[in-house]
């Protein structure tokens, strides 16, 4: 599902469904990082479209507010400050208390 014919990584169209506050903050520890003061979700193999899906599904599902950045090469997901505080509430029972500075704590 997360792969194209060409063995290429690919955003699902229905992500949304497949979000969960587990998937959440396993995405946070393994391709994100506290920055001040959001939090930066790493998406550098996806296009410009596909990280507008993530951003739209995570404002859909969970009413996370998030920007989307471009660096040299890729594209990154951010999530506003004003999202902080339901962001930690989703995803903290999952975070590991070593892998919590990836919120800022």
């Amino acid at each position: 599902m997360f792969y194209n014919h060409n063995k290429q990584k690919r955003v699902p169209k229905n992500i949304a469904d497949l979000l969960t506050p587990l998937s959440l903050a396993v995405w946070i520890c393994d391709d994100g990082g506290f920055h001040r003061p959001g939090v930066r979700l790493h998406t550098n193999s996806f296009s410009q479209e596909e990280v507008m899906l993530l951003s739209l599904a995570l404002e859909t599902k969970f009413n996370i507010k998030s920007t989307i950045h471009k660096n040299k090469h890729n594209f990154l997901l951010y999530i506003k400050l004003e999202s902080m505080p339901l962001l930690k509430k989703l995803v903290l029972p999952h975070i590991i208390p070593s892998m919590r500075y990836k919120l800022g704590l």
